[in-house]
């Protein structure tokens, strides 16, 4: 499988069904606004990327660097290409991409109670297939809580408030997150 990756731009080829998954793949209360992610796209160091399996849409990813430090800020695979390996392509390719940095990504931690098998434990799961392993962290963002998972680094709570202010820096979306 071989995947190309083109920017995410009101021009790419599918932007409305990009869009779309965008808004369907992460609840309201986990997504930045559109328009600001697209802004922001528009630095050297955050990339909004589309991945296309031939001229089939599969999926998108959203990535922050600061200093050596890359976070995986959203990532998604389109509903239709599922569970046929685009997930840790698109995975691969961002590790590939970035050699030498510290590749690390947030997701929402599973319910105690919740069965083995639920969404956010195979999320987990999936992510584990790839590489990543949760640290120590466990982030409070409004009333959402997310473990992170690094890939194979170490990434404190510093770097990570570091890389979020240099993010929202001068919006004032900064939300001081919390550590639990």
């Amino acid at each position: 499988m071989s995947l190309t990756v083109k920017a995410i731009n009101s021009k790419v080829s599918q932007y409305n069904e990009i869009k779309n998954l965008f808004k369907t793949a992460f609840p309201r209360e986990e997504r930045t606004p559109w328009l600001f992610l697209r802004f922001r796209a528009l630095s050297d160091n955050i990339q909004f990327l589309a991945f296309y399996d031939n001229t089939q849409f599969v999926g998108l990813s959203y990535l922050i660097t600061w200093k050596d430090i890359t976070y995986v800020f959203y990532l998604a695979v389109n509903a239709k290409s599922r569970s046929h390996g685009y997930g840790g392509e698109i995975l691969k390719h961002i590790t590939n991409m970035y050699p030498n940095n510290r590749i690390f990504l947030c997701a929402e931690k599973p319910d105690d109670a919740a069965s083995k098998d639920d969404q956010k434990h195979r999320r987990i799961k999936f992510y584990n297939r790839n590489g990543f392993v949760q640290n120590d962290y466990t982030l409070v963002e409004g009333r959402v809580k997310y473990v992170m998972l690094t890939h194979d680094c170490v990434i404190t709570k510093d770097e990570y408030i570091g890389l979020l202010k240099y993010y929202a820096f001068p919006f004032g979306l900064f939300l001081n997150p919390k550590f639990a």
